[in-house]
């Protein structure tokens, strides 16, 4: 793997940290399931910039639904870019009119690309699943449920795409939101190497 990406242990440990910072989020009592799926995406975004900090690359960006990012500005920033979590090398180039004007912001190359869909629903996980094949990113992380019997129904179909997945594909398994104010098992992480093997 490149080693600007992170490794499985990293990749796991940055998936454990994101998940006990959301479990363990100040949430108010009104707060939805929908809330706290923000919140788990966006301490996995805060959790990937915080390992990219350390880059030798330059400008790399996170981008995610939760909250814009400075580049784009002209629409505003774009949160969501394709994915739920998108890491890339941006850059710039001077614009072909308006001499003079601020640079036009574009993606270099994708990093990583992640599709989370924590719903216990197949026809959801094969939907966010298929993003990832029409993605070029060198790293793929799908996250979904854990449900109490296991994640071999999504792994199941996770496997049916792994192989027009670029790059190497990960799935991790979190407890449902609904069930964050009880104890919960530690995420699972799995590696697709022509069949899953669980990263421990």
């Amino acid at each position: 793997m490149d080693t600007t990406l992170p490794n499985e242990s990293q990749l796991r440990e940055i998936v454990e940290n994101a998940f006990e910072r959301a479990r363990n989020w100040p949430y108010e009592q009104a707060d939805t399931d929908k809330a706290r799926s923000s919140r788990w995406i966006e301490e996995l975004s805060g959790e990937f910039e915080t390992f990219f900090s350390g880059s030798i690359l330059d400008h790399i960006t996170v981008f995610r639904r939760t909250s814009a990012a400075e580049d784009f500005a002209h629409a505003g920033g774009r949160s969501e870019f394709l994915f739920d979590v998108l890491a890339c090398q941006m850059g710039t180039c001077p614009p072909p009119v308006h001499k003079g004007a601020d640079p036009l912001d574009l993606i270099r190359q994708p990093l990583l690309q992640v599709e989370s869909e924590l719903d216990c629903d197949t026809r959801e996980t094969a939907e966010d699943l298929s993003k990832l094949v029409c993605g070029s990113a060198p790293l793929s992380l799908f996250v979904g449920p854990l449900p109490a019997n296991g994640p071999r129904n999504y792994l199941y179909v996770a496997e049916q795409v792994a192989a027009s997945i670029s790059g190497e594909f990960f799935c991790a398994f979190i407890h449902h939101p609904k069930y964050w104010s009880l104890p919960s098992p530690a995420p699972q992480l799995y590696k697709w190497e022509d069949t899953w093997r669980h990263v421990r």
